[in-house]
């Protein structure tokens, strides 16, 4: 079913749902048959309506309508067999005419998957929890599904990581430096021998500390890619 005719069939259903409550039918004990379109007052109409054979058809998708010429021409074959006199039980005529559709009363649950030896055993186990509950979990089955997001694709990932990774980085402002030597100060650096450097974002607790990070590599990096940048 497509989604909008699942949206049309859940309409209805509400609809209907609306009528039976007005009609006088408690809200907690109504039940509804999405497989049939159907909605019932009572558990009791409920478990009448799944042990019926229009409910049955519908389950094995098999349409009412199609099996209907079927059912008319056995009970036309039937009659006319009745009203011929009885054969003998030893002659051959005692045998089924060819072509008749044998018709038997089914006690096996196609929710459950299980058989009962009467049709009264079918129609109690109907009316109990676990295929109640089969009956839920087939309705839930049924519902449609919330369409999936698509995941990126690791093509698409990679991209994002390198984008991510070219966007400039911000700029140290005044109020880090000052936290960061507040840091080395606190530390028990002297005042007079801390040094900043603002291409880096570093604090140095003395002047010798200070040469050798404005000689490392990480800082002539930085003063290179300054340098070539476009003014």
């Amino acid at each position: 079913m497509n989604k909008i005719g699942t949206t049309r069939t859940y309409t209805d259903l509400e609809m209907k749902k609306c009528k039976v409550i007005q009609g006088g039918a408690s809200a907690d004990s109504v039940r509804v048959c999405t497989i049939c379109n159907v909605v019932c007052n009572s558990d009791k109409v409920f478990a009448s309506h799944v042990a019926g054979e229009k409910h049955a058809l519908k389950v094995l998708g098999i349409s009412p309508m199609a099996i209907k010429p079927k059912i008319i021409a056995h009970l036309k074959a039937l009659h006319s067999i009745k009203n011929q006199t009885q054969p003998t039980p030893t002659t051959a005529a005692n045998k089924a005419p060819k072509g008749l559709v044998s018709f038997v009363q089914s006690a096996y649950c196609e929710v459950c998957k299980i058989n009962c030896n009467s049709q009264e055993v079918l129609n109690n186990h109907k009316t109990g929890k676990k295929h109640m509950r089969n009956m839920q979990k087939l309705q839930t089955s049924m519902a449609p599904k919330p369409a999936k997001v698509p995941e990126k694709s690791e093509v698409q990932k990679d991209a994002s990581v390198k984008a991510a990774a070219q966007q400039p980085k911000a700029l140290p402002t005044k109020k880090d430096l000052e936290t960061k030597k507040q840091k080395v100060l606190n530390g028990g650096a002297a005042a007079d021998a801390v040094r900043v450097c603002g291409l880096c974002n570093v604090v140095c607790n003395s002047e010798s500390v200070f040469a050798s990070h404005i000689e490392g590599q990480k800082h002539m990096s930085k003063l290179n890619k300054q340098q070539a940048a476009p003014v």
